[in-house]
């Protein structure tokens, strides 16, 4: 989405709905869903760095190495207990 809104020359409208939300905190964007909509109605566009890897834009951070494939896993495993925790949640017993 950023991608395309920057090629387009358009302005991006922040909403904090991430886990840890790195790119709204980094720019100063509050965390509470009403206010950062204000922002986007009220507020002024301010610049964010954006990194390009190999023709593809990346806001925030890149990881390389071990990490995406720590947070990939921890994907999974959330994704497994949610399931799991869904399914018991629905049993009788």
């Amino acid at each position: 989405m950023a991608e395309a809104v920057l090629q387009a020359g358009k302005t991006l409208g922040v909403l904090p709905l991430g886990t840890f939300n790195y790119f709204a905190r980094n720019l100063g964007i509050p965390l509470d869903l009403e206010a950062a909509a204000l922002v986007i109605l009220e507020g002024f566009p301010v610049r964010a760095p954006v990194f390009d890897l190999d023709g593809r834009f990346v806001l925030t951070n890149v990881s390389i190495g071990i990490h995406p494939a720590v947070l990939l896993k921890r994907r999974r495993l959330y994704r497994r207990w949610e399931e799991n925790s869904y399914r018991l949640s629905l049993s009788p017993f």
